[in-house]
């Protein structure tokens, strides 16, 4: 698999704030909450500006917070093999955003892949407490979408703009929101897991504490399965060289695929640190130096 390409920025006046391994926010001036459409009014010439600049085929993540306004931008360009980008207070993920201690460590997992109808994405909500939220304020685990997109975490808005196709809306319109092309969801996971459905597999761990077994659902794969040592995650180990969050496994395209969640010691796959693999049938990957991961499909 080739070189992943991604970027990331942050605003000087926001980088100072960033922090290792802190559950802390720094204090910063509050300002007057603005609505999502005075966001978007405030800093579209920026956005479009940004997005014209990139033809290869991607997605623009454009951060912005209630109070503080645009602070950070992430891009991911888009493959036949999907590719991810987190976001969170974490300084290992891909976007750190420390204005707001509501914003989890690793929070929000982006997932880009290119297909012949255009750019298609992923908003995955890593099990915090309200999801995903839409314009509507409708709350999701999972939201999908081909075209532009806008969702929230905490009290951060992200902008999701496909790049390599027309820009989504007229920057220099009298009114730029009022041409903004629907946001349509192409796929939307709620926040309850459904239960019921058929087991796919089941993931095996081995660690220094021993071995252990988690069956897997359709239902779970499809909203994303966690592992970790955070209690939040599907797939539980108490080994300390695994993060919190250390990993997504995700079904897309008909095949399950393994995510590095921004953790601090990396996956492996033999001497290779990946960042995203297909899984194949009991093929092991190493979370960190200790513990393995098995997929065991069902048969």
């Amino acid at each position: 698999m080739g070189t992943e390409t991604r970027y990331a920025k942050v605003q000087p006046s926001v980088a100072p704030l960033r922090q290792v391994e802190s559950t802390r926010v720094a204090t910063a001036r509050m300002l007057v909450p603005r609505s999502v459409e005075e966001l978007f009014r405030d800093k579209q010439r920026m956005m479009a500006s940004a997005v014209l600049e990139e033809p290869r085929s991607g997605l623009f993540v454009f951060a912005a917070h209630l109070r503080f306004g645009h602070v950070a931008r992430l891009w991911l360009e888009a493959g036949a093999t999907p590719r991810a980008g987190l976001i969170g207070r974490h300084d290992s993920v891909d976007l750190a955003l420390p204005l707001d201690d509501a914003l989890s460590l690793r929070h929000l997992m982006f997932v880009v892949r290119k297909e012949s109808d255009g750019v298609r994405f992923a908003a995955l909500d890593l099990e915090t407490v309200n999801g995903v939220q839409l314009e509507s304020g409708q709350q999701a685990r999972l939201v999908e979408a081909v075209g532009p997109l806008i969702v929230a975490a905490s009290d951060f808005v992200f902008f999701c703009v496909p790049t390599g196709q027309p820009l989504a809306w007229n920057p220099d319109a009298a009114n730029p929101w009022a041409t903004l092309l629907p946001r349509a969801v192409s796929r939307l996971e709620p926040l309850e897991a459904a239960t019921g459905e058929a087991l796919v597999g089941r993931v095996e761990l081995r660690s220094p504490q021993g071995r252990g077994n988690r069956l897997v659902d359709a239902a779970s794969l499809r909203r994303g399965v966690l592992v970790g040592r955070a209690e939040r995650c599907d797939v539980v180990t108490t080994t300390t060289t695994v993060s919190r969050v250390h990993a997504v496994l995700l079904h897309l395209d008909d095949e399950v695929f393994l995510f590095d969640a921004g953790s601090s010691n990396g996956t492996w796959r033999g001497d290779d640190e990946v960042k995203v693999a297909a899984l194949r049938d009991e093929e092991p990957f190493m979370l960190g130096s200790e513990v393995s991961l098995r997929w065991h499909a069902a048969h």
